[in-house]
């Protein structure tokens, strides 16, 4: 039996344990595991919330941590521990449900976090013992040194966004590099547009926060001493700020060019990338191999009708080609079931990825998550159905399209 990997926090006689755990993905294309399989690993990225509790913890609290990531072994659910923190996204809830309830019956305490936990707070406040609400950079440490010293609260909560300056880099001594395809950085929080059918904004913000250029640089290279041979930054817009965007790009062309063994990168990204030539030969150049595109639809009016208007400020087929230029892969997000369209969109957006030599697409069905400006709208239209927004975008929809059936 393999040994067991732990990391230590403080010095002391007596540590208490904390099991981190992340649940499993469920099947869905976004999981993409036949890409994992088929390069050998065992899920695509390692859970950067969890690393970040470890770094984030105090060094005099005496804190012993053993990681469970249920997409690379099966949960131990008789470890011997003191603490159970689970984290996960709106796609995880029913497992994390699950994972809750079976520590909670063997009498181990739960501490519930991250985006689930926040935007679906009302209905996680039974789930656990200790509820975190917002992000953890400041609520963390407060909770074990209040833990540690018997007088933990029931729920932490931040309300103001943090510094991300404050936010360390992940601790990642637990993991195995190989089980992961890609090691993910997070170079900044928050998004100032205002897609009606996005509820990142809800979590995050619209004011774009950013880490330095060189704390992101100390975790590039920490991820390369790691083993890893891509990274993919995990920011919901890489091009927030595109000054910013610009002076990290030239800091890490020149890293990553002076390394014997240069990393991937990968990261998702507005359309607008597209408009500076210079900007895109900076991509390139640092080895940028794929972009995420939340390109949506062909459709200008579908575009128009939920906010997403910088997608309209010069052709999508000129932007893509601008990008396949520059020997990136164009990964484009498409969805279906806008009020503009009917059953023809389909061979609109067959033709659109055919036309732009577009080679990878995801396709989802148009979502309505809670306290966006989408689900408000057709609440009161009545075109709410199913329940909540599961968190999968391809095999689910809780909305009624406006000119197509559901089934279409």
């Amino acid at each position: 039996m393999p040994r067991l990997k732990t990391k230590r926090c403080g010095v002391a006689e007596h540590y208490r344990r904390v099991y981190l755990v992340a649940p499993r993905h469920p099947e869905s294309f976004w999981s993409l595991q036949g890409t994992v399989d088929l390069l050998g690993a065992k899920t695509l990225v390692p859970n950067s919330a969890l690393a970040t509790l470890i770094a984030l913890t105090p060094s005099d609290v005496p804190v012993e941590f053993v990681l469970g990531d249920e997409n690379v072994a099966e949960i131990d659910f008789d470890l011997p521990c003191d603490l159970v923190a689970i984290t996960g996204a709106t796609l995880h809830a029913p497992r994390i449900v699950e994972l809750c309830r079976a520590f909670r019956e063997r009498r181990i305490p739960v501490a519930l976090g991250g985006t689930y936990a926040t935007l679906q707070h009302d209905r996680c406040m039974n789930l656990a013992d200790f509820h975190f609400i917002g992000e953890a950079e400041y609520t963390w440490p407060r909770f074990l040194r209040d833990w540690t010293a018997g007088a933990a609260q029931r729920v932490y909560r931040q309300d103001e966004f943090v510094d991300l300056e404050d936010s360390p880099a992940p601790d990642w001594s637990l993991i195995e590099c190989r089980d992961y395809l890609s090691i993910s950085v997070q170079t900044s929080r928050g998004c100032p547009n205002r897609c009606d059918f996005c509820d990142v904004i809800q979590y995050v913000g619209r004011k774009y926060r950013v880490k330095s250029v060189p704390q992101i640089l100390d975790e590039i290279k920490a991820a390369h001493a790691l083993g890893a041979s891509a990274v993919f930054f995990s920011d919901d817009n890489f091009l927030g700020n595109k000054a910013f965007t610009r002076s990290l790009l030239t800091e890490l062309l020149d890293w990553n060019r002076a390394q014997s063994r240069p990393l991937s990168l990968s990261t998702q990204i507005t359309l607008q990338v597209a408009d500076d030539e210079e900007l895109l030969r900076l991509f390139a150049d640092a080895l940028f191999r794929v972009l995420f595109l939340g390109v949506e639809t062909p459709r200008r009016e579908c575009l128009e009708e939920v906010h997403k208007g910088h997608n309209l400020d010069r052709p999508l087929d000129e932007r893509l080609r601008a990008i396949s230029r520059f020997g990136i892969v164009p990964f484009l997000g498409l969805i279906v079931g806008f009020d503009g369209d009917d059953s023809t969109v389909f061979d609109d957006i067959y033709s659109f990825v055919e036309d732009t030599a577009s080679p990878i697409v995801g396709i989802s069905m148009l979502n309505a998550p809670r306290h966006t400006p989408l689900y408000e709208r057709l609440s009161r239209e009545g075109r709410l159905v199913g329940g909540d927004f599961s968190g999968e975008w391809q095999l689910d929809t809780n909305i009624v399209p406006k000119q197509m059936t559901r089934e279409e």
